[in-house]
């Protein structure tokens, strides 16, 4: 499952110079294309571009300074905004690439996806419904709007919960990017 189906590249505002120059937001972010990505696979520098995706989110997030992040070697995370928000991250590897909101992932080895699936939780497009057992979280779902009503696309769950106790829902959602 790929998010990129409704994770759009215009998320992210268009840099000052594009914006001057009538560059919609959603060019800014190449389609991927198969002969490319072939010829980088052939060539060996496929991961390069993967490697570079923190870089990119970090030149990216200089356009909210009210953000704060943490950043170790090959890993970039947000807390969680608000206490109704959640947590997202994004682990680099040589071979691609995990986006995570709390306790939901997705693995990516396109770079422009993961920058977009990254972007797409920091906004209100998105929302994560987290279902918990007693004090235990064990189960997260990635939700989208769709004809204006919230609608499950990806989950990630626990396989050992403590299924005795109550299970209880709890809708999240961030505000970092507006999706208006």
């Amino acid at each position: 499952m790929s998010l990129a189906r409704f994770v759009s590249g215009a998320l992210w505002p268009a840099d000052d110079v594009a914006a001057q120059q009538g560059v919609e937001a959603d060019e800014l972010v190449a389609p991927a294309s198969p002969s490319l990505w072939r010829s980088q696979l052939n060539a060996g520098t496929l991961g390069r571009s993967i490697r570079m995706v923190i870089s990119h989110i970090k030149e990216k997030l200089q356009k909210y300074p009210h953000v704060t992040y943490t950043t170790t070697e090959g890993h970039l995370q947000i807390p969680a905004p608000s206490p109704t928000g959640f947590r997202v991250w994004i682990h680099e590897r040589a071979d691609g690439c995990s986006v995570g909101f709390d306790g939901w992932h997705e693995e990516f080895t396109d770079a422009d996806e993961a920058v977009n699936c990254f972007a797409f939780g920091l906004s209100t497009a998105c929302r994560l419904r987290v279902f918990s057992l007693g004090s235990a979280d064990y189960k997260w779902q990635v939700l989208h709007k769709v004809d204006g009503q919230w609608v499950a696309d990806s989950e990630t769950s626990l396989f050992v919960f403590p299924f005795w106790r109550g299970s209880v829902q709890r809708d999240l959602q961030n505000d970092i990017i507006s999706a208006a």
